[in-house]
């Protein structure tokens, strides 16, 4: 009864007949009593039954030289978070045997330490100790999480030269490290070949195509699925959740969401939080609010989620309420995810009394040091309006990040501080830090704003004459926004023909509005007709080249394109302001 209920779902059954058996049967329990019971308290991540276990066994003396017990108490300390004391059992094994060294392995593996793994794999070689399947799969878990592709195809090729037939695990598992290797393809081969496929294959199969983006493979490899008659486990649902969201398809999400209330599986926590984000990535913010309310037994990912739908929709307060009442009712310790989702509700609402608030937070909790949270508060507080306090948080930071450097650049942009900015650049670079296309996006930005022409120009040619960075739209944007303000508008022009003709748009846009402050008819012609000529129905252009016309004297010209935009019926829509008084809305038209 009590193995039975050590491999059920009711786990905790198991110490309550353990505890019936000595109180009511009169019998100890044996060593497979205790290795069941360590199972479930594995399964359970109840250390503290686990410990109180490991303290039966030492006083009745039944640990002793059992290689079984010794390693199921190994099992039992990783899963529950206490390596230290997983090695600590191993360590002081007399004999130790594969399923020992595959049980430290696997830990490892599993909380992400996959050189470590490899490590301990050749410690175990020393020891003369082969490997068995489940070494091997171990370690081609850790070639898929180091991207160690060459190593993973050394394992493939061990296990065909030793001809050994490869079950289910080792396909599965070789299966796996293809996939995130993105040799998703090479993986497919493997699979078609397999004639019994399980859940777990097909589950396998489904995320390799989704990490490499190949949802449309994914799809039918789902299709594939329920026509050979497998029936969706709880990790299926969550991949499709997933794969809906990256495909921003609701009607598959919503399809899946039906699938989870026919089937009763509404109260698996997982399940919930990943309906609940996915909602929130459509933006169907009252329909995750109810998710939210519904689940039962709300975990830290739970109140994770629903902040970050709100922030990244703007329902800022509704974020900051969630955060109060995770500390102060629920005294749940939010994890750097928690803290980065509010920092990014709060710097949309540009509030820095809220943004000092969650600071000091972070520091009481000692997360000041944590590079994440550092960089959200640069940008929270520089998006607040107080760049002096960003600029000392980023000096009292010892070691910066690549971000760190890219983020408070940015910010001395984003404030019209562009001297600052090109000295905390120069100084970047004078410290060993290799600037990226987010780096120039933000100095040439902010050289744009201060005018500082001949320096942007300078640091726009050593993109890749010195740093090797290939320049994209937005820095040749920023480029002929900085040319466009000084006047310069035949060189900004020739920067124009560099981009995609489909990527024109905006830059002759901001281009044309140059070519009428400096009355240039010449560029603003040309600008005008290649604008027109991409986007002909853009009531916008019609209206500059008109009053560039005007401007210049050419009532004609001006006239033409006026007949030409009321012809094609694009007439520019008003803007309007609505004011909310009690139940009562003013609108006032805006026409120019």
């Amino acid at each position: 009864m009590v193995t039975g209920y050590a491999h059920s779902y009711d786990c905790y059954e198991a110490f309550e007949v353990a505890r019936l058996m000595q109180e009511e049967g009169g019998i100890d329990p044996n060593r497979v009593t205790l290795v069941s019971l360590l199972q479930a308290a594995a399964n359970l991540k109840v250390r503290k039954e686990g410990r109180a276990i490991h303290g039966y066994a030492i006083r009745r003396k039944i640990d002793s030289y059992d290689e079984i017990i010794e390693t199921s108490l190994m099992d039992m300390y990783s899963k529950c978070g206490d390596l230290k004391m997983s090695l600590s059992v191993f360590n002081t094994m007399n004999k130790r045997d594969i399923s020992s060294w595959n049980a430290l392995i696997a830990t490892h593996v599993q909380i992400g330490q996959p050189f470590t793994a490899f490590e301990l794999f050749q410690m175990m070689r020393q020891e003369d100790i082969m490997p068995d399947m489940i070494t091997l799969a171990n370690l081609l878990s850790s070639c898929g999480d180091l991207k160690f592709l060459r190593q993973g195809k050394s394992i493939h090729a061990y296990l065909i030269r030793t001809e050994v037939q490869l079950d289910l695990v080792a396909t599965t598992s070789l299966i796996e490290m293809y996939s995130k290797c993105n040799r998703a393809n090479q993986g497919r081969i493997l699979f078609d070949r397999f004639e019994a496929q399980d859940m777990i294959m097909f589950n396998v199969m489904v995320s390799g195509y989704l990490q490499a983006g190949f949802t449309d493979k994914a799809l039918e490899t789902v299709r594939l699925m329920i026509e050979a008659g497998k029936t969706p486990n709880p990790a299926t649902i969550l991949i499709l959740l997933s794969l809906s969201a990256d495909l921003r398809e609701m009607k598959i999400g919503k399809e899946v969401h039906a699938y989870i209330v026919r089937q009763g599986m509404g109260s698996n926590v997982d399940i919930a939080n990943q309906l609940l984000s996915m909602y929130g990535k459509f933006g169907r913010i009252e329909i995750a609010r109810q998710i939210f309310n519904g689940i039962t037994r709300r975990d830290l990912v739970s109140w994770t989620s629903m902040i970050t739908s709100y922030s990244q929709h703007a329902f800022t307060s509704e974020a900051l309420m969630l955060f109060r009442l995770l500390v102060q009712e629920e005294r749940l310790q939010p994890d750097l995810v928690t803290l980065v989702s509010l920092l990014q509700a709060i710097s949309g609402l540009g509030c820095l009394i809220l943004a000092k608030e969650v600071h000091g937070h972070i520091y009481r909790n000692q997360l000041e040091k944590e590079i994440l949270i550092i960089n959200s508060l640069l940008t929270t507080y520089a998006k607040c309006g107080s760049i002096d306090i960003a600029e000392h948080l980023f000096k009292s930071v010892v070691k910066k990040s690549q971000v760190s450097w890219n983020t408070m650049i940015s910010a001395f942009g984003m404030h019209g501080k562009c001297l600052e900015a090109l000295d905390l650049f120069y100084q970047m670079l004078k410290e060993g830090f290799q600037p990226d296309d987010i780096t120039f996006t933000s100095i040439l930005s902010a050289c744009s704003h201060g005018g500082y022409v001949e320096e942007g120009w300078r640091i726009f040619q050593s993109m890749v004459e010195k740093h090797s960075v290939t320049p994209n739209t937005e820095h040749y944007n920023c480029v002929i926004d900085l040319f466009s303000r000084s006047g310069q508008l035949e060189e900004a022009y020739g920067l124009v023909q560099y981009l995609p003709p489909r990527e024109r748009s905006s830059a002759l846009d901001a281009l044309l509005s140059s070519c009428r402050v400096y009355k240039n008819m010449e560029v603003g012609d040309i600008v005008g007709r290649e604008l027109l000529n991409l986007n002909p129905n853009n009531s916008g252009t019609y209206t500059l080249l008109g009053n560039l016309y005007a401007e210049a004297g050419k009532w004609d010209a001006a006239a033409r394109v006026r007949e030409i935009a009321k012809a094609k019926s694009l007439a520019r829509q008003p803007g309007y302001s609505m004011i909310e008084s009690g139940s009562v809305k003013y609108c006032d038209s805006l026409t120019a």
